[in-house]
């Protein structure tokens, strides 16, 4: 699916604004939420941003979404990574 542009910027800002209020991060459903965006274009552009190394999160499984992330944080340059290799992208999860 080909994601608009103005929906991968909702989906960043909302996980830039999670992270004012929680410094672990959001998940899938607190972007769903804070952006008003379907499931499955919030999945789409989180897979995206995920591969590409935009964001960090720690893969979790059983609710039915791929992916299913909890801790998302955007990764910025000169900013340690909270989860370290195991948030980033590995494509033996998928």
């Amino acid at each position: 699916m080909a994601i608009k542009s103005e929906d991968m910027q909702q989906v960043l800002d909302a996980i830039a604004e999670c992270e004012e209020t929680d410094l672990n991060g959001t998940s899938n459903a607190g972007i769903d939420e804070v952006t008003g965006l379907s499931p499955s274009v919030v999945d789409d552009a989180l897979e995206r941003l995920w591969r590409n190394r935009k964001i960090e999160g720690i893969p979790t499984f059983g609710f039915g979404r791929w992916p299913t992330l909890i801790g998302i944080r955007r990764v910025i340059p000169n900013r340690a990574t909270l989860w370290g290799s195991d948030g980033a992208y590995r494509e033996d999860l998928h």
